[in-house]
């Protein structure tokens, strides 16, 4: 058996307030309420002004949040892994867009992630979930997607500006997350997707087709499917 990760209690305790908030709907009919998302400047609002003069560089554009939430859950119902989330944008956007699936955030800022479940909350968004820690300490299994817009930047200063002086910063730690990610996303499960933007530092390993590759923001979103183990297959 597999050892947990720090966060499989976080992850199990929304899992089971889920099955209990679906057994209450057998019961209950709740009549649905359209809430639109925030356009740009309505959520770099709820955002403090030393995060909010970060959102250009540093946080997903809402436009390629909604368009990346039609990427990551297709079916509505699969549980995304964001990356370095910052303060819970994407995370936000795309779980209004898809009401059924979880968006997980893991960002090695802690304040950003109390940020992002403040937030959320205030945007009564129920099924986004914010993790403070690194990219090692959430287990890649759970998941059937990921997001990936350029996470570790940071950690190679002259490539882009920094958030704060808050977390240290080291080009052999990027090198480290770039390794993991390739490491976990090998091990991934034939049919995982991958949305990037502004890709991650590393290559999508051996088994993934491109499936989409299009203008978005600043950059281009890919979507990689996984189509082959190669561990199966032997």
């Amino acid at each position: 058996m597999a050892a947990r990760s720090a966060h499989d209690d976080d992850l199990d305790a929304h899992d089971a307030r889920q099955h209990e908030a679906d057994e209450a709907d057998d019961d209950i009919l709740v009549p649905a309420v359209s809430v639109p998302d925030p356009a740009e400047a309505e959520f770099d609002a709820l955002l403090p002004e030393e995060i909010r003069r970060h959102s250009r560089i540093h946080f997903t554009p809402t436009a390629v949040a909604r368009r990346a939430a039609e990427l990551l859950a297709p079916l509505g119902t699969e549980w995304v892994l964001d990356v370095g989330s910052g303060p819970g944008k994407l995370c936000t956007l795309a779980a209004r867009a898809r009401p059924g699936a979880l968006f997980v955030g893991i960002e090695q800022r802690r304040a950003l992630a109390r940020l992002a479940t403040t937030i959320a909350d205030r945007l009564d968004v129920a099924n986004a979930l914010f993790l403070h820690g690194d990219v090692t300490d959430v287990d890649w299994a759970r998941f059937d997607a990921f997001y990936l817009y350029n996470p570790f930047a940071e950690h190679i200063p002259q490539r882009v500006s920094c958030i704060d002086d808050k977390v240290e910063l080291d080009p052999e730690h990027y090198d480290a997350c770039v390794a993991h990610v390739e490491e976990q996303l090998a091990r991934a499960r034939v049919g995982t997707r991958v949305v990037t933007y502004h890709g991650f530092g590393g290559s999508i390993p051996f088994g993934y087709d491109l499936a989409l590759d299009e203008e978005a923001g600043t950059d281009r979103l890919e979507l990689w499917i996984k189509v082959y183990d190669e561990r199966a297959a032997g």
